[in-house]
């Protein structure tokens, strides 16, 4: 089963208004983006997934009905995100954080600035 075969983690997506899906060197900034997040008053979950094929659409759907929007930042052009938009079946807006080129990260500033400027408003 599908289940059996998809890993991934989980942090503070209980009660998020907000959530990061990500996949590989992207991750990197996930936990650290929550962290700056809550310190602003932002409720910001993250999903680390760790396996794509077959893909988690369980996983997405459960953090999708917490929260209200979710983000997928990628060095590339959207792979994840229209795999996460499609799991959700449109029941919260799905924004892609893209940075291609240059060879820079997406660091965790420029994930809650994004994050805040899409939900603000959400309020």
């Amino acid at each position: 089963s599908t289940e059996q075969l998809t890993d991934y983690e989980s942090y503070n997506i209980e009660q998020c208004e907000a959530c990061i899906v990500s996949y590989g060197c992207t991750s990197r900034a996930g936990y650290e983006t929550v962290d700056l997040a809550e310190k602003k008053g932002i409720k910001v979950g993250f999903v680390r997934l760790k396996t794509l094929w077959p893909f988690p659409d369980q996983v997405i759907k459960e953090v999708s009905q917490n929260a209200r929007a979710l983000f997928v930042p990628e060095m590339n052009l959207k792979q994840l995100f229209y795999e996460v938009r499609r799991a959700v079946e449109g029941a919260v807006p799905v924004f892609p954080i893209n940075k291609i080129g240059g060879g820079e990260m997406i660091t965790p500033e420029e994930l809650v600035s994004e994050i805040v400027r899409r939900t603000e408003n959400y309020g």
